[in-house]
């Protein structure tokens, strides 16, 4: 159902990546956030997972990522309940949805979390999207966006 763990990745030495959290964890005090992908195709894991690597060095507190993006509606109070108790006991949670259209459970999942990253894809996701995701969630709730390269096809 969900999984937990203090992930690794090559991005932790990444400047680009360490900019990112920087300007993530700078963006207000949060103890959760989501990242909500605008487009389908992006990985909100893949970009958690990124964050979460970087930050566990740069945090004394742990970070830890929370894979949502299949809960089913029935478990989402069960969802965010765990999100609750990890930050009670002192940990950083950050939270891989999929995006709005895809899943009925990642708005209120969003929604429950401290502040929300929009997931983009440079040159692909298209604006409009965007907009959706920043007025569906509430433009208050927007810490920030986090890209990734378009692949080529």
């Amino acid at each position: 159902m969900v999984r937990w763990s203090a992930a690794l990745s090559e991005c932790r030495n990444d400047p680009h990546w360490q900019r990112v959290w920087l300007q993530v964890r700078g963006a207000g005090a949060w103890r959760s956030i989501t990242v909500v992908p605008a487009d389908p195709r992006v990985s909100s894991l893949d970009l958690v997972c990124s964050l979460v690597a970087v930050g566990n060095q740069l945090v004394e507190s742990p970070v830890v990522v929370a894979d949502l993006r299949a809960v089913p509606l029935r478990y989402i109070e069960m969802a965010k309940a765990e999100v609750r108790r990890r930050v009670e006991a002192g940990e950083l949670v950050v939270v891989a949805v999929s995006a709005l259209d895809e899943s009925p459970a990642a708005l209120p999942i969003a929604k429950s979390t401290d502040g929300v990253v929009v997931g983009v894809r440079l040159q692909k996701t298209g604006l409009m999207a965007i907009r959706k995701v920043i007025k569906t969630v509430g433009a208050k709730r927007i810490l920030g966006a986090v890209s990734l390269r378009a692949q080529s096809t």
